[in-house]
């Protein structure tokens, strides 16, 4: 009986039938994501059907041709991908793989599905950056926004901005720092009102009162949801009912601050608006002067910035105002072209502002200069106190983990230890608790078969630590005090996550792994536990592992082959059990070859529950 049906642009690919073995890993704890595959290569027919899907037999193949499929099996379609390793005569030797709509997603960026949310509604959203040129505007705006967040938990909300305690996050700030007012932590709310970073004349010039941190928790079933959405899989009922797997957000170390260091206030310089006057008494190499005096004369710190061409010529350039003159730029370039490009800082004191100040050209050949050769000639307003306030542009894919989706899926699966199944011909995702799934009694029955033996099961010990060596392992084993761990008789559970306490401090932030957090849906507010589950590795254990890891640790396995029908193949394919000489086992692995006869030759390897 056939397996699965290859097609390739529409057309049905013809193999040899017994040569087709298919392998599926449903291991209690694989070390991986798994796909269905080829357990070794197969032969394609070659015939038309075959030169119009892949193109004419070249028997000299280099490197394999990789191809994008639809496989159909019993009850699903789906893509996979075709290997085309080598080309005979009459056929060509192939292997296939195929898996889900969800595992051929895998290769793409959870940070990619992140939407863009401009809080001033500007369209498209003007890309976050760390320096913001000018200042933002209206920061009320972004307040108003984590307000739309509050009400709901997930699904009806993706992501939260909840207080998260941070006191000692830029230590023991002193009077005039950047961080003198802060606040104490992320996303500060004091008297119900969110505490924003602001802008503030002062007599000395514009500071930026910066209190407040902004940053935002993804909830953990996000990218799921989002993907799931995309494929047109409906999400499992079973997670989004698992409260404490519902309330779980990333924690990131990137914020929503955007530094600020200028207004963006320029008073543009016009070259050809000033004359050239003649200095008396001043015959040097530079008697011809060109005068600007700035309308900006209030207290404050300002940049002169200028970039030009010019040739032939000796010319220098000043800042300057009765109390003070400097000299910036003086180039001798006669008989050539030379560019002129450079910045001047400086500052108006109070006791100043009644003295303007001028900036001056001074030339020996009085030669003007043309507008277009001009690219910048302006003075910028600078802050008084440089700061940083909210940008109002939040991208969500910011607050993600830079992993690809199926290093998610495999941090969810070792997480929760969860499977995932699509159902429905590709519409419903499933997830099945390998803790629920041992524990019910809906078993397929082979019947009676012959045993001629139990492979012993070497792992005796399970850890399940987090990705770091600070947090507590936990480990569970059969035994109280085992004499020797060798590696081979310990299987390690290693979540790329980490433990995360509050108050933050420096120490906790360093720590490798991703962080998480709880969230109250009622509250928003953290907590330490949902369900009387905290995000610690014997917590995580006791919820999701409690009955695997017994019935893992069993001493021996069993290994047996015999000859199914179709429904009962897809019977077990479902179940995931079945009853051997009356005796329940786990299918962990399960190996199906194609023949010409109506049965399908299958092999298993079961773990005893």
């Amino acid at each position: 009986m056939k397996l699965i049906s290859i097609y390739h642009n529409g057309v049905e690919i013809d193999y040899i039938l017994e040569s087709l073995a298919l392998k599926t890993d449903q291991s209690i704890f694989p070390d991986s994501l798994k796909f269905t595959a080829s357990e070794y290569p197969f032969l394609i027919i070659e015939n038309e059907k075959t030169e119009t899907a892949f193109g004419k037999n070249n028997v000299i193949l280099h490197t394999p041709q990789y191809f994008t499929i639809e496989v159909r099996t019993f009850n699903t379609i789906t893509q996979g991908e075709l290997q085309i390793l080598e080309c005979q005569k009459g056929y060509r030797k192939a292997n296939v793989r195929f898996a889900s709509k969800l595992y051929n997603a895998g290769s793409s960026k959870i940070r990619e599905m992140g939407t863009s949310i401009s809080v001033i509604n500007e369209f498209p959203p003007r890309p976050f950056t760390e320096k913001y040129d000018g200042i933002p505007p209206n920061p009320i705006a972004y307040a108003n926004y984590v307000k739309t967040t509050e009400e709901g938990a997930f699904p009806s909300q993706l992501w939260k901005a909840p207080f998260i305690s941070f006191p000692t996050q830029f230590g023991e700030p002193k009077e005039g720092d950047t961080w003198y007012n802060y606040a104490g932590g992320y996303n500060t709310v004091l008297e119900g009102k969110y505490v924003l970073n602001t802008e503030n004349n002062t007599a000395e010039g514009i500071v930026i009162d910066s209190r407040n941190v902004p940053t935002w928790c993804v909830y953990l079933l996000t990218p799921l949801l989002l993907k799931c959405a995309r494929l047109g899989l409906s999400f499992p009922a079973n997670l989004l009912q698992d409260k404490f797997a519902s309330s779980l957000a990333f924690l990131t170390k990137e914020t929503n601050l955007t530094e600020i260091y200028s207004t963006q206030e320029k008073e543009n310089i016009y070259y050809a608006s000033s004359a050239w006057e003649y200095l008396d008494g001043f015959p040097g190499s530079t008697p011809w002067q060109k005068r600007f005096q700035l309308d900006k004369q209030d207290p404050g710190k300002y940049v002169f910035k200028y970039k030009f061409k010019t040739y032939d010529d000796i010319l220098s350039i000043a800042v300057g105002n009765r109390r003070w003159n400097k000299s910036i730029e003086h180039r001798n370039f006669r008989g050539e072209e030379s560019l002129f490009e450079g910045e001047f800082n400086f500052e108006i004191q109070p006791e100043d502002a009644s003295y303007p100040v001028a900036i001056y050209f001074r030339s020996r050949n009085r030669r003007d200069i043309f507008e277009s050769d001009f690219e910048d000639l302006y003075v910028e307003t600078l802050l008084h106190t440089s700061g940083f306030m909210f940008h109002p542009t939040i991208e969500i894919g910011r607050y993600l983990p830079d992993w690809t989706f199926a290093e998610y899926l495999n941090q969810l699966r070792i997480l929760f230890n969860i499977q995932f199944i699509e159902s429905n011909n590709g519409t419903k995702l499933e997830v099945i608790y390998l803790d629920e799934l041992l524990s019910e009694v809906d078993y397929v029955d082979l019947g009676s078969v012959y045993i001629d033996g139990y492979p012993k099961h070497e792992v005796v010990q399970l850890k399940f630590k987090f990705d770091n060596d600070i947090d507590p392992t936990h480990t569970y084993s059969e035994f109280e005090s085992p004499l020797e761990i060798t590696d081979e008789k310990e299987k390690v559970f290693e979540s790329k996550f980490k433990q995360t306490k509050t108050p933050l401090t420096k120490e906790e932030e360093s720590k490798s792994g991703v962080g998480l957090v709880l969230i109250n849906g009622a509250s928003d507010d953290l907590t330490t536990s949902i369900e009387n589950t905290t995000i610690t590795t014997e917590a995580i254990f006791e919820r999701y592992y409690k009955k695997t890891a017994p019935k893992y640790l069993q001493s021996n396995r069993l290994n047996i082959e015999l000859n199914v029908t179709q429904l009962v193949l897809h019977e077990i394919e479902t179940k995931k059990r079945v009853l051997v000489n009356k005796l329940p086992y786990y299918v962990e692995s399960l190996s199906k070859e194609s023949s010409i006869s109506s049965l399908i030759t299958i092999k298993l390897d079961l773990m005893p529950i």
